[in-house]
């Protein structure tokens, strides 16, 4: 039996909704308050456990002031049925972890890849009848796609840009995250983030190349999904983008390789709210399904 809002048990129409954004390395609460955003963030990594993710999740609901309606959650990975997450290389100790372990009962929680809520953000901005797709460059990269305000789901797994393949002339094969995700970019160069960052800091060519090189390849895949959606709108953005040298790059590769017929017309945008943008798209989506909304 869920818990009704308390400013619905007073007669106030007011409804909370929480978004949860889990990422490779740092995992973010958000709820809207009469004021604004209630905010946190706590650092994760590949050791985290679904267990932690409980219990900061128990921790920030019960620092809210208000009891909740829903608690949507971002998984940088494949969900079965929106209830338990089945696949995620980024944080693997919560593979397995079910919606139900984390809301005992006490109120609906529900499972949605990370692009996908990113997707749903962004298409809040612009006219319901338009195609939206959301690249976004992390640790990883992958795709969301919004046609017509619903999701492109596929059978469950539509979406996954960083595992589509690519091919050199001497036939070798790679995947998109090979060669654009800020995982793959550290394993090539063999040193931790904080000391590429100190690189890129001091501007050291070795490392600009290196950035400027894999935003190349995130612009060949930015001129698939062009040529494959044909969208009115693309949205890039991840903390990839934010590394000089890399959205240029990208934007320089999408704009010579992609189809010039689909090209045309296409709005190539940053996100709205590039800090908020999945967990507030994880918010519009339990909120969506409370409130009994197509996805």
């Amino acid at each position: 039996m869920y818990t009704k809002s308390k400013y619905r048990q007073e007669g106030i129409c007011m409804e909370h909704f929480v978004g949860v954004d889990i990422g490779g390395t740092k995992m973010a609460f958000c709820a809207r308050g009469k004021d604004g955003y209630l905010e946190k963030q706590i650092p994760t990594g590949n050791t985290f456990l679904a267990a932690q993710v409980k219990q900061e999740l128990d921790l920030f609901l019960q620092s809210l002031p208000f009891s909740v309606d829903g608690v949507g959650v971002a998984i940088p990975g494949l969900v079965s049925q929106d209830r338990e997450v089945i696949r995620c290389d980024a944080i693997p100790g919560i593979i397995g972890m079910s919606a139900e372990f984390l809301s005992q009962g006490k109120f609906p929680v529900h499972f949605l890849n990370d692009l996908r809520c990113a997707a749903l953000a962004e298409a809040a901005n612009y006219p319901k009848d338009y195609l939206i797709a959301v690249a976004l460059a992390g640790s990883g990269t992958a795709l969301g796609i919004v046609d017509a305000g619903h999701l492109l789901t596929g059978r469950g797994f539509a979406g996954e840009l960083g595992y589509t393949c690519m091919a050199t002339k001497d036939d070798s094969v790679f995947l998109v995250d090979d060669m654009s995700g800020g995982n793959a970019l550290l394993r090539r160069t063999g040193v931790s983030l904080n000391t590429f960052l100190s690189r890129i800091r001091e501007n050291d060519p070795e490392a600009l190349e290196e950035v400027r090189r894999a935003g190349f390849y995130f612009g060949l895949a930015l001129a698939n999904v062009i040529g494959i959606f044909n969208p009115h709108v693309l949205v890039v953005g991840g903390g990839m983008t934010s590394y000089p040298g890399y959205f240029e790059a990208a934007l320089a590769s999408c704009k010579q390789h992609a189809l010039a017929q689909s090209l045309e017309g296409c709005l190539i945008t940053r996100p709205k709210d590039e800090k908020r943008i999945v967990v507030l798209g994880a918010m519009e989506f339990i909120r969506r399904i409370q409130k009994g909304e197509p996805i």
